[in-house]
């Protein structure tokens, strides 16, 4: 999966997986996206509410046949 912001065009990967920035033992800013949910037929992917740099998101998905 790799992402891309408007700001500049750059594809990327930064905070690939979510990331949770604390001050103390307080939690204030959720950024990044994951992926989960994967079936045969479907994929889910979160974008957390605070991110500024996955404006769009590109996901490739191999089907690997089992011989």
């Amino acid at each position: 999966m790799t992402g891309k912001r408007t700001i500049d065009g750059a594809s990327h990967q930064m905070e690939y997986g979510g990331f949770v920035n604390t001050v103390g033992a307080v939690v204030n800013d959720y950024r990044g996206v994951y992926w989960h949910k994967l079936t045969t037929n479907s994929i889910t992917v979160h974008k957390h509410g605070n991110d500024e740099n996955w404006e769009y998101a590109r996901v490739l998905i191999w089907k690997i046949s089992e011989t």
